[in-house]
């Protein structure tokens, strides 16, 4: 017997399908530990390992994520891409700020197979530089502001990185001889032409 008020009447059904399940594995002369044995039953583990676990999407994996980017843009250009408190970017908007900052980071030199430690706060500064970065084929290694510079700069000689980008506005969270060449995302939106390359 439970207490009916404080369970249902399917979560206690549920329990005892369960312990059933762990009983019976352990009748048929199991050598398993407790902590081995499955609480689950045939079918349960067929329908959460094969159903529930068909996630198959039928992308076309022939085009580059800033390329599907793109497509996006097309498609929905003055539409509201992105939201971060006050601000609204539509699709257009995002990505002229992606341009800029693809081309501002061309001219310093990063090309595609390059990889940049990326830090900076969550505006939408970050999500454009990231999609900046992948137009140029480049890769974005995340590291957070919050991040110690003894981790900082193991992850910038692990992943070979040559620049960091981040923002004026996070200025203290470096120090001046930086193992990589700080960069200023505010340097590149300041560009007035965006790259279409």
């Amino acid at each position: 017997h439970y207490r009916q008020g404080e369970i249902s009447d399917a979560d206690a059904h549920n329990i005892l399908n369960r312990l059933q399940q762990l009983l019976s594995s352990f009748a048929q002369g199991s050598e398993r530990t407790v902590g081995e044995q499955s609480l689950l039953s045939r079918a349960e583990s067929e329908r959460i390992i094969h159903e529930w676990n068909a996630t198959e999407l039928d992308v076309a994996l022939d085009r580059s994520l800033y390329a599907l980017f793109a497509e996006q843009v097309a498609a929905r250009n003055d539409a509201t891409a992105l939201v971060a408190g006050d601000e609204r970017l539509s699709y257009r908007q995002l990505a002229e700020r992606a341009e800029r900052i693809a081309a501002g980071l061309r001219r310093v030199g990063v090309t595609q197979g390059d990889r940049i430690v990326l830090s900076m706060d969550k505006t939408p500064n970050l999500i454009a530089s990231m999609l900046g970065i992948i137009k140029l084929g480049a890769a974005y290694v995340p590291v957070g502001l919050d991040a110690p510079a003894e981790r900082r700069a193991f992850i910038i000689n692990d992943a070979n990185v040559r620049w960091t980008l981040t923002s004026r506005a996070d200025r203290s969270n470096f120090d001046e001889d930086a193992s990589s060449g700080l960069l200023w995302v505010e340097d590149y939106l300041d560009q007035a032409q965006p790259d279409r390359g």
